[in-house]
């Protein structure tokens, strides 16, 4: 148990499971910060708090691109004075984020622009091309919020002038297609097909096993329409014979349903019990194969539903591969969206219910 808890946990921050939190494509942003700026010595320009906007467009979910604007105000101490001034920083920058998918979405960034000394009691000032280079992360927070943490290393071109900047801010991001809740009386009611079905043969005798009656017979068998062997006609007692044979093994079925919140796709520590039972089955029976299906309710469009469906089969098949030791190629996993729901999706208790996945395996023992 304390082994499945720390997984659920990993994919609690975004590691292997991700739900709503992550880096979007064709997505706007706008990030308000704070932070310090360090000037080169020789300079004269004392270190002060910088205040700054950033203004952002994801392409993709890796690569982005931002106008930057920041402002200094300092003092400017050479030549025995000590004069107000004011710093300003403009510059386009080129994002690249890596583990897009996740809360925390680290990033590089390069950029060019300029840099705008004014010395206000001179009534002076000078303007200078620059570069800048450094990182940065955020950590989202919901959907359209993170925090953000920046640094920079500015070269200012005149006599080469190398500054550091750190900040921290917010981002806020609006404009990539998102989910809408609809209003339950104007949902529309989709004809969805249903979607094509994995058919599993775990004893090759051309029976599914969902319709297989006599699973693991041994390869080769001759089977009927039921996946059981077929039983030549004897003239002494067949029908005894047949009888005694099937009393010697016993059918049983192991099944697993697991509910998720809403629009999430992390498996809850309670039903950790319930996934180590499948995993066991599937140790003792190392020909059984097993289908996981992913389900949502009907909050939210077509496509994203699907995606999450799936997610939560395959933060299911997760555990059991990664916890549980169960070879990955026995798990098929298939998200369903909300168009095999099993209660009804206009309450709330409902909705519940059809955010979930379901799976089960049938088998036969020895008595």
């Amino acid at each position: 148990m304390k082994r499945c808890l720390f997984t659920i946990l990993i994919l609690a921050l975004g590691i292997t499971a991700p739900s709503f939190a992550q880096n979007k494509p064709e997505s706007f942003s706008v990030s308000p910060f704070i932070g310090g700026y360090v000037f080169e010595g020789d300079q004269d320009l004392d270190n002060k708090p910088v205040y700054g906007l950033r203004v952002g467009y994801d392409f993709t979910k890796n690569w982005g691109a931002e106008l930057v604007f920041d402002y200094i105000s300092t003092k400017y101490t050479g030549a025995g004075t000590s004069e107000s001034t004011n710093v300003f920083n403009y510059r386009l920058e080129g994002l690249y984020h890596f583990f897009p998918d996740t809360r925390i979405v680290p990033f590089l960034a390069i950029g060019a622009g300029g840099q705008s000394i004014d010395y206000n009691s001179r009534n002076d000032s000078k303007t200078m091309a620059a570069l800048d280079y450094g990182a940065g992360v955020k950590l989202y927070l919901t959907e359209w919020l993170a925090l953000r943490f920046d640094a920079r290393h500015v070269l200012a071109f005149g006599s080469i002038e190398h500054n550091f900047e750190y900040t921290a801010g917010l981002s806020f991001f609006f404009g990539s297609p998102k989910k809408v809740e609809e209003p339950m009386a104007e949902q529309r009611k989709e004809e969805t097909a249903a979607a094509p079905k994995i058919v599993v043969d775990s004893d090759k005798d051309g029976v599914p096993d969902d319709l297989d009656k006599c699973p693991d017979t041994p390869e080769g068998t001759k089977v009927d329409k039921d996946g059981c062997p077929e039983i030549k006609e004897i003239k002494a007692a067949p029908k005894a014979e047949i009888e005694v044979e099937r009393q010697l093994f016993e059918k049983k079925r192991v099944t697993l349903l697991v509910q998720f919140d809403f629009d999430k796709a992390i498996v809850k520590p309670e039903y950790c019990d319930d996934i180590k039972k499948i995993a066991d089955v599937m140790k003792k029976h190392p020909n059984l194969n097993i289908l996981i299906e992913g389900h949502t309710c009907n909050i939210g469009g077509k496509e994203y539903n699907l995606n999450l469906s799936q997610r939560r089969a395959e933060a299911v098949k997760a555990l059991l591969v990664n916890k549980l030791g169960i070879d990955s190629g026995r798990i098929a996993t298939k998200g369903f969206g909300f168009s095999h729901p099993i209660a009804d999706n206009k309450t709330k208790e409902g909705r519940i219910k059809n955010r979930r996945i379901e799976a089960s395996i049938d088998y036969e023992v020895k008595k």
